[in-house]
């Protein structure tokens, strides 16, 4: 009998299709159609794997013979129920292969887009227009300047390694620094969190979300930071205070930010943010191209089939 892996995902027929297709054949591939919570339930019930954005002590409790709970990519905190899952002896993964090149990439062409004011100039273009000198005196290399890089994980150090080939300098704090070969081999100083928040040109935001950064980025940070600094958030919304985001771009604190999280998703039509012309955003997407969707798979099935043979999955929670 084939194991059946219930999918929890989003419900479009193409993801389905490039999912499924990485499956081994003794795996059968079950998504949900309306996802709403009666149907995830019905669904996990015979369930021997699941993949999930989401799983509640209720979706729990209906997993009876479940065994590995797998997290669509990374960032699981408030996600999943963990002490659900650990009471009801549900061992939980991640699978953050998926996630680390894919964001630091979209983490470059936000700075760049950000300093080349892309949106400004695209869309003027779109209307007609032709602003080939307007704009200059907003525009800037990425060249020369300095990037500190907040949390210095896989993502940070895949951020430090492609800024570099801009002929950057390299800044970075964590909570745990990192061993002197890495360092050197990305040419990246470590300090602390204020002296990188007001000595950067461009703050990039890589960390969880926990007690210690939820509300890290606050007015005071923002008005440390150069005049013509920019921000990059590629982590998660809770990070920065948003209200004090705006008041530092109205006023001119810093230059630009560039955001593809925010505390509330989807954003508000009436978010303040939507007025202004120095930021750059996007839906929360930077993990989001097809090779990251056929990486995670693949990092999901290796898992399932390391839990047939009695192994160890990789990134456990």
């Amino acid at each position: 009998m084939k194991q059946r892996v219930v999918y929890l995902g989003p419900s479009y027929p193409w993801l389905h299709k490039l999912l499924s297709a990485e499956l081994p054949s003794d795996f059968e591939f079950i998504p949900q159609q309306n996802g709403d919570h009666a149907e995830q339930e019905r669904l996990v019930e015979d369930a021997d794997f699941v993949v999930v954005l989401k799983a509640d002590a209720e979706l729990v409790k209906h997993m009876h013979k479940v065994k590995l709970i797998q997290y669509h990519g990374t960032g699981h905190q408030g996600k999943i129920d963990v002490a659900a899952c650990r009471a009801a002896g549900i061992p939980i993964a991640t699978a953050p292969g998926g996630n680390t090149v894919e964001v630091a990439e979209h983490a470059l062409m936000l700075i760049l887009a950000v300093l080349r004011i892309l949106p400004t100039v695209h869309n003027a273009v779109k209307r007609g227009e032709w602003p080939m000198w307007e704009h200059r005196m907003r525009m800037h290399n990425l060249e020369g300047k300095t990037v500190g890089i907040v949390g210095f994980g896989r993502i940070g150090r895949e951020v430090a390694k492609r800024a570099l080939a801009f002929d950057t300098h390299i800044l970075y704090t964590d909570i745990q620094r990192a061993d002197a070969q890495t360092e050197a081999a990305l040419q990246a100083k470590y300090v602390p969190l204020d002296e990188l928040i007001t000595t950067a040109d461009v703050v990039v935001l890589n960390v969880p979300i926990t007690s210690e950064t939820r509300g890290m980025i606050t007015a005071t940070r923002l008005r440390q930071m150069k005049p013509t600094a920019i921000l990059i958030n590629v982590a998660r919304g809770e990070v920065v205070d948003e209200a004090a985001l705006f008041t530092a771009l109205k006023e001119s604190w810093i230059a630009g930010v560039g955001l593809d999280v925010f505390s509330q998703e989807p954003i508000s039509p009436t978010c303040p943010l939507l007025q202004l012309d120095n930021v750059v955003l996007t839906p929360h997407v930077a993990s989001g191209t097809m090779d990251s969707l056929q990486k995670k798979a693949r990092a999901w099935y290796e898992n399932f089939r390391l839990v047939l043979e009695g192994k160890t999955p990789n990134d456990l929670v």
